[in-house]
């Protein structure tokens, strides 16, 4: 999905912050999430956050990220994903570049300080936080 086609399905309907499953371990329960991810692509949202802003990027490893993106994107069939990228510079990189490798259609980017004010929360295309020079972002 090109940028365009992105901003518009952002303005366009609902967006869905999925809750990533958790097993009693609390290992990352991907047949329950792939259960909720079809059971979502139903109701046609208009883009997926996985994982996102419900709270759990910020408990889940960058293996553990990069997989509930891969999960959402291999078991969604109508609905953009937006993976999640966070904390510093040079991780958030990392989690970018790794949400990219799995399929996301662009990465939310979710600074160290969104952990305690969303309001810090920019959506940004994948890349953007590799470059000097951002590029406008789609959502503030």
């Amino acid at each position: 999905m090109n940028p365009n086609e992105l901003k518009a399905a952002l303005g366009s309907g609902l967006l869905s912050f999925p809750v990533t499953t958790f097993n009693a371990d609390l290992s990352f329960d991907e047949d329950a999430y792939r259960e909720h991810i079809t059971w979502l692509d139903g109701f046609g949202a208009s883009v997926l956050f996985a994982p996102g802003g419900t709270g759990e990027l910020f408990s889940l490893t960058q293996a553990e990220a990069a997989d509930v993106t891969w999960v959402a994107k291999a078991t969604s069939k109508n609905t953009p994903i937006v993976g999640g990228a966070a904390y510093g510079t040079a991780m958030a990189v990392e989690m970018a570049k790794a949400a990219e490798a799995v399929g996301a259609d662009r990465v939310l980017l979710l600074p160290a300080e969104a952990e305690s004010d969303p309001a810090f929360a920019l959506f940004l295309p994948i890349g953007t936080c590799q470059e000097r020079d951002p590029p406008h972002t789609l959502s503030h």
